[in-house]
């Protein structure tokens, strides 16, 4: 009988149709009007047939004395009941479930029962009379409660989807069972709720009953996902118990006045979800603006000045290399006795160029560097503004550093000259690798899911730190990430294009 029920209603054998005035006083919601036309239907209808049968053998409750009229449908397929629900009218849905008990169970053309439509309009007062009449009645009637409209989806997840959290709340007490089901799709009431964040309607779906047996809400959602996972999709300010959200847990676990590498895990977890728009507690952690340090922070600070001795000196080495190399270019300077005299004798090769250009980033680079290693240890500088400075330094070394292996590489190739075009290709690849090598520490090679979830979430204002002010484009993925990766691939594309010419235009 249930699967009878289950089944579509057909609207035949011959339709009848609902009469203007009964139609006038379902939508009005005249019960003393459709009290009169029921009393005042003395004679047969014209047809003589029942306008509602339920297919495969169902068997619909007869219609009390006077209330046959009330079987007729629109062109839509709906009843009288589900003109009535759809509108809210508490007492004539109360009515025609008296007078029609088999309305309750019949479904339109879209397979909604009246409670779909009581459900989608969001009118408690008529859930909880048509709940009442399911409950009361057979096998049949209590069967559709469960019904499933031609989306797949069941009273309760209509209630979901109209963002009905009062009647999430009265469905969850009278028919829990119905948190169960999921649509064609597979989505289930708990998930929908989750992914429209409401909170309200996630606790009326997992609240136990009354007796304490758990909610029996399935948790699914379509492609394997979860509740769970919509939650975190749609809420970013998720906490713990403690009132924490996740990127509370990620500055607490931040040690305040201590320089972190970009590479670092705490950091990059810090950072990441600082991108993606992920909030904070009122009261976050206090990392290094208005820090007044300890005695051993202090100690600390001490610790970490005498350790940049080794920078400080890496750096002006590479400045100093630089500057000489300026003035002692290969190939030597025309003599006086020429036209341009003074000037370099390779002057117009791309190596030279090339050697030009990457010997001036490395001085330039080192000595931004020692500048920013010498501010950084000066203790009259505010400390924020000391840690701001250690902390550019190791980036502008490393660029050094890169920059003088490539004037190195095509410093060589000037002066080996065409004849050894074999040893040339081999200090271009030996000083590739080193670049690469070099560069590593800063390459985020693994990244790459995190920066997408980046630009799910935020879009590509997340990726240059945009999306929230104030701005702070240095500071942005593309800034602290990327332009290792451009440098690099700019660097093996310049040895590239140089291996090319040599052996094509040895004299280019």
């Amino acid at each position: 009988m249930a699967e009878a029920l289950a089944a579509p209603v057909e609207f035949g054998p011959e339709k009848m149709t609902l009469s203007t005035e009964l139609l006038k006083a379902l939508t009005a919601g005249d019960v003393v009007r459709l009290e009169q036309l029921m009393s005042g239907e003395g004679r047969p209808q014209a047809d003589g047939h029942v306008a509602i049968n339920v297919v495969n053998g169902g068997v619909a409750s007869p219609p009390r004395a006077g209330a046959s009229c009330l079987l007729g449908v629109t062109c839509n397929g709906n009843t009288a009941l589900h003109l009535a629900a759809s509108r809210g009218h508490a007492k004539l849905s109360e009515l025609l479930c008296e007078k029609a008990p088999s309305l309750v169970a019949t479904r339109n053309r879209g397979l909604d029962t009246p409670l779909h439509c009581a459900a989608k309009a969001g009118h408690r007062e008529v859930v909880a009379c048509l709940l009442s009449a399911m409950r009361s009645g057979g096998e049949e009637t209590v069967a559709a409660l469960r019904a499933r409209n031609c989306l797949g989806a069941t009273a309760l997840y209509e209630a979901v989807r109209y963002r009905h959290a009062g009647l999430v709340d009265l469905l969850m007490t009278e028919a829990p069972e119905l948190s169960s089901f999921t649509t064609e799709d597979g989505f289930s009431p708990l998930y929908l709720a989750a992914s429209i964040d409401s909170l309200e309607m996630v606790k009326a779906i997992v609240r136990p009953a009354l007796d304490g047996t758990p909610s029996p809400a399935s948790y699914s959602g379509p492609e394997g996902r979860t509740a769970l996972h919509a939650a975190t999709v749609a809420t970013r300010g998720i906490t713990n118990k403690d009132g924490h959200t996740a990127r509370d847990l990620a500055l607490r676990g931040l040690v305040p006045g201590r320089l972190y590498y970009p590479m670092d895990p705490l950091w990059i977890v810090h950072h990441f979800l600082h991108w993606s728009g992920a909030s904070v507690a009122a009261d976050p952690p206090v990392l290094v603006d208005n820090v007044v340090p300890t005695d051993s922070e202090e100690e600390t600070s001490n610790e970490d000045f005498y350790d940049t001795k080794g920078g400080t000196i890496g750096s002006v080495l590479i400045a100093t290399v630089a500057f000489a190399a300026a003035f002692t270019v290969p190939g030597g300077f025309i003599a006086d006795d020429r036209p341009s005299a003074g000037t370099a004798i390779l002057a117009k090769r791309f190596a030279f160029r090339v050697f030009v250009v990457s010997d001036t980033m490395a001085f330039v680079c080192s000595v931004v560097a020692t500048s920013f290693l010498i501010f950084g240890g000066t203790r009259e500088i505010p400390r924020n503004r000391r840690l701001m400075y250690s902390s550019m330094a190791p980036g502008w070394v490393s660029m050094g550093a890169v920059s003088m292996i490539t004037a190195f590489a095509f410093g060589f190739d000037l002066v080996l000259g065409k004849a050894n075009r074999g040893l040339i290709v081999f200090v271009y690849l030996a000083c590739l690798f080193t670049v690469a090598c070099s560069s590593s520490v800063w390459v985020a090679t693994d990244l790459v899911g995190l920066v997408m979830a980046v630009q799910r979430r935020t879009g590509w204002r997340g990726l240059f730190n945009i999306h929230r002010r104030p701005w702070n484009l240095m500071h942005s993925p593309v800034a602290m990430y990327l332009h290792w990766p451009l440098l690099l691939l700019l660097i093996a594309a310049t040895f590239v294009v140089a291996i090319a010419l040599n052996i094509a235009l040895p004299n280019y």
